[in-house]
């Protein structure tokens, strides 16, 4: 299964995949397959690949990997990683290349703001993730910081509740107003969303393949096979003014961490023992990134 290049419809229902969407491309016969319709070859291979995980396989071996510590992850780890690899390659560069006033060209130039993004973006994840974390006392179970499969790019968290798996990513904003904005002529063009001036649609446009990775990955657990996957954005530090709002944009909810946290625990038909056999399948499916 790999991220399309191009747009296609799927070879058996006919279902629009976009640009970006994990899909199964079968190479020798020039098709394309949504994750729900997998030709028998591939079903069987990926059933093969995730066999002895929680759901999958015999009993013997589902029995043995429950019984193994689950990681669940750590919110804002691999952005956390990267940005104190760049200030110690920075470091290391200019020391090297100024012995005697590096220090101090260090502290009067401060980081990049590149390497500035991915400790905000370590801030903001891990302040989603401790609001998640609290609710714990409401069947809500989260997974934190998953590799995508052959991708550099990571998932920030995955929550399990009452209500089902809502993916969510995680946006550090120092300052800026949300809004949602109409173009084309007489505002009847596609609606963007911008934060402070800056347009952040592209955002939104990321959320359908962190979906389709988290069903791939739910694909063959019998607990998930009526769970609803939600896409969630949320603004940390983001200004949403005196009455705020969330936004739906496109089936993507734009939201806030607290009416994320109120949004994830509302009551649903999915119980507590189901949630944690669903999260705990998710956190050995997609490793910690």
């Amino acid at each position: 299964m790999i991220p399309l290049r191009f747009p296609g419809n799927c070879a058996k229902c006919g279902a629009e995949l976009e640009k970006g969407t994990l899909a199964y491309w079968d190479a020798d016969h020039k098709l394309v397959y949504c994750l729900a319709h997998l030709p028998a070859d591939a079903a069987s291979a990926q059933a093969a690949a995730l066999k002895g995980l929680p759901g999958v396989g015999d009993g013997r071996q589902g029995s043995q990997a429950r019984a193994a510590p689950v990681d669940f992850g750590v919110a804002g780890a691999s952005a956390q990683r990267e940005y104190d690899r760049r200030v110690a390659r920075r470091e290391r560069r200019v020391r090297a290349e100024h012995p005697v006033i590096g220090g101090a060209l260090l502290a009067l130039f401060g980081d990049p703001q590149p390497t500035v993004a991915w400790s905000h973006g370590a801030t903001g994840e891990r302040a989603v993730g401790r609001r998640l974390e609290e609710l714990r006392d409401k069947d809500v179970i989260t997974v934190h910081d998953r590799k995508v499969p052959r991708s550099s790019a990571n998932i920030d968290h995955i929550a399990v509740g009452p209500s089902g798996v809502y993916v969510i990513d995680a946006k550090y904003r120092e300052t800026g107003r949300v809004t949602v904005r109409r173009t084309g002529l007489f505002g009847s063009g596609p609606r963007q969303l911008w934060v402070g001036g800056r347009n952040c649609t592209g955002l939104v446009e990321k959320m359908p393949w962190q979906v389709d990775v988290v069903k791939g990955a739910l694909s063959h657990l019998s607990e998930a096979v009526d769970l609803a996957v939600r896409p969630m954005l949320t603004f940390v530090n983001a200004d949403w003014g005196l009455f705020p709002s969330a936004v739906d944009m496109d089936g993507v909810l734009v939201v806030w961490p607290k009416e994320m946290a109120k949004v994830v625990s509302q009551p649903g038909d999915v119980l507590p023992e189901a949630a944690r056999r669903v999260a705990e399948h998710l956190a050995r499916v997609l490793k910690p990134a």
